[in-house]
This record gives C-alpha cells, sequence and structure tokens, in this order.
C-alpha cells in the first residue's frame, strides 16, 4: 500500500464507521460483536483443525513415497 494514498483509505474508512454509527442501535452493536466473537472463534479452531489434518496427510504421503521407493528399490 502507497504511503501516498494511505490518508485518504483511513478517511474513507472514517467516513464510512462514522456515518454507520448513528444507524445502528445498541442491540445491533451486541449482536454484532457476539457474532464476532464467535465467528473469530470458529475460525481460530477450523484453521488448527486444517492445519493438524494438513501435518498428517503429508505425514502419511511421505510414508507412502517411501514405502514405494523401498519396493521399487526390491525388485
Amino acid at each position: 500500500m502507497s504511503s501516498q494514498y494511505l490518508h485518504i483509505r483511513f478517511g474513507v474508512f472514517g467516513g464510512t464507521v462514522a456515518s454507520t454509527i448513528p444507524s445502528l442501535g445498541m442491540e445491533d452493536f451486541l449482536s454484532s460483536g457476539i457474532l464476532a466473537v464467535l465467528g473469530a472463534t470458529i475460525s481460530y479452531f477450523v484453521s488448527i483443525s486444517l492445519k493438524t489434518l494438513h501435518k498428517y496427510i503429508r505425514y502419511w504421503l511421505k510414508q507412502r513415497t517411501k514405502a514405494n521407493n523401498s519396493d521399487s528399490e526390491k525388485e
């Protein structure tokens, strides 16, 4: 991101937030906060699960490749 346009991006973001806040009620903020926490928690556990699954798949493929190479050497 170019520092030349950084102030414009922050200005647009700040203006969007400032114009949205008055139209939201307190219950909208609470539900948004709860959903944000829930979404972040689910995202964290899914990323950990996928990382673990990827690790086991890599291990399985490595073992399978070693087994195939040792079988090829025996022939």
